[in-house]
């Protein structure tokens, strides 16, 4: 699960260029209404699941919404290689026995950490590719 944190995506290193990495998932928007019941007033309840080097970071649910905050980070300590890899799944949850129901993910984005070292945590918006193709909506991490 994701900590609260008011900085940005920020990632340092030590002398022996091993990284630290804080990962904040912002939240999403232009998610599509995925209520079966649509006359009860539903709409989406929204969580992002992003899977960096194979670990993963899941955000709350956001009830009824398609324009999501998460607001949430999580930090990574002394990550040893240069390059590293996410994805982005964003979910509508379900309750009861159903199962959660996949919105859209993105593609396997790669990084190298002592590129994004000189950005100083700069954000970027990941498109999500729905059941359909379509690239409407983003995360922003």
């Amino acid at each position: 699960m994701c900590e609260e944190s008011a900085s940005c995506g920020v990632v340092d290193h030590d002398d022996q260029h091993r990284y630290r990495v804080k990962i904040k998932v912002l939240g999403a928007s232009g998610l599509p209404d995925m209520s079966d019941d649509k006359w009860l007033g539903g709409c989406c309840d929204a969580y992002a699941r992003i899977v960096f080097n194979g670990e993963i970071i899941e955000t709350a649910v956001i009830d009824n919404c398609r324009e999501p905050v998460w607001d949430c980070a999580r930090v990574f300590e002394r990550i040893p290689q240069r390059e590293v890899w996410f994805e982005v799944e964003v979910w509508d949850k379900r309750r009861g026995v159903v199962a959660d129901v996949l919105i859209g993910q993105s593609e396997k984005q790669s990084a190298r950490l002592d590129l994004v070292f000189q950005l100083k945590g700069a954000d970027i918006r990941v498109p999500i590719r729905n059941a359909y193709g379509e690239c409407n909506p983003t995360v922003t991490l």
